[in-house]
């Protein structure tokens, strides 16, 4: 029962595929135990959150990569939170922890601008 959760939570990178697997359990088209749903749950609320504001559409080659950096570098696997902004001219704005930083070049573009 535990290899069972713990292969569904290896698959999940985003909030967009979590949301998706609870739908496909809610929809039963993924059968479930109750034991199971409840550790599922207790383990997906169990990792945390980063929140990813980019310029552009992630292809899932990008997503996979920044999964696994995050893990890496971490110690432990993160749901990715990723928004589509596209005044964000190159880089990112990253929350996590409730701690936000803004590493767009956009960022820096307005202070030019501002500065003039």
């Amino acid at each position: 029962m535990e290899i069972k959760t713990e292969r569904l939570i290896e698959k999940i990178r985003t909030k967009e595929e979590l949301v998706f697997l609870l739908g496909e359990i809610a929809e039963k088209k993924l059968v479930l135990e109750e034991e199971e749903i409840y550790e599922l749950e207790k383990k997906l609320r169990s990792l945390p959150e980063i929140k990813l504001e980019i310029a552009f559409y992630p292809s899932d080659d990008f997503i996979s990569k920044i999964s696994w950096w995050l893990e890496k570098e971490l110690g432990q696997k993160t749901i990715l939170d990723i928004t589509v902004n596209l005044k964000i001219v190159a880089g990112a704005i990253i929350e996590y922890k409730g701690n936000w930083r803004d590493f767009s070049i956009a960022k820096k573009i307005n202070q030019l601008l501002a500065g003039s």
